[in-house]
């Protein structure tokens, strides 16, 4: 990984995402706007689409792609990161956006479909930066006692277990502070995002092996990457 511009990054913006992310975890006003705690969540009622959301989307995709390639060992820089990966993710939660809008408007938001693109802007890359970080803990913490579960642990479907586990918790508790609505519509996003989510990703990894060296194609520039012997008796 390119270490050094890691390092530059984190020193400049490090702590301004930290702080977004505990933000959407913990609902803080802040997190909804995308700036300083001065700022009240109203300025967010008024711009959805803060440009900043997209930027802490596509900031969150790479350091999910770059700390999921460390987990599963491989040495991925920023960039063999190919854009359509990134131009891929994006629509697909402009899509589940646009599934969950429905069910919001069916229990008295009157909210417009942006305001709840803009609570996939927020949520959904939380979820999967996050997602990689279990991964990686994961792997740290179990692999060294249980290396036998190597063969599960390094395949995208956990990737899709804890990611789903994070949204169907924080993705209602987001869609109700924005929707204003309540617990029975909760319960309904709760479901939803578990279909939406699980189907779409589901769909897409019934086309890819479902083992490493696919998760890391994926993520690549177009480039084979080439299966290690310690991979190949991981998939056996």
């Amino acid at each position: 990984m390119d270490l050094e511009k890691i390092t530059k990054f984190a020193e400049s913006y490090g702590r301004d995402y930290i702080l977004m992310v505990l933000g959407i975890l913990w609902g803080a006003p802040a997190a909804y706007v995308g700036a300083s705690s001065s700022e009240v969540s109203t300025e967010a009622d008024r711009n959805p689409l803060d440009p900043r959301l997209l930027s802490f989307a596509v900031i969150s995709i790479l350091a999910g792609m770059l700390i999921y390639a460390t987990a599963i060992g491989e040495d991925l820089k920023l960039s063999e990161i190919s854009l359509p990966s990134l131009l891929l993710i994006i629509p697909m939660w402009m899509f589940t956006a646009a599934v969950m809008h429905p069910i919001a408007r069916l229990f008295g938001s009157d909210r417009g479909y942006l305001d709840t693109f803009a609570v996939c802007l927020r949520v959904m890359p939380t979820a999967f930066m996050l997602s990689s970080v279990i991964c990686l803990i994961a792997s740290l913490l179990v692999l060294p006692y249980f290396p036998e579960l190597k063969s599960i642990l390094h395949t995208a479907g956990t990737f899709l277990v804890f990611q789903l586990m994070i949204l169907i918790v924080y993705f209602p508790l987001a869609m109700k502070r924005i929707h204003q609505t309540g617990a029975a519509c909760q319960f309904f996003m709760a479901i939803a995002i578990l279909l939406v989510v699980g189907t779409i990703n589901g769909l897409y990894m019934a086309k890819n092996e479902p083992d490493v060296a696919s998760t890391a194609r994926v993520i690549k520039a177009g480039k084979p990457v080439a299966i290690t012997g310690s991979q190949e008796s991981a998939i056996r």
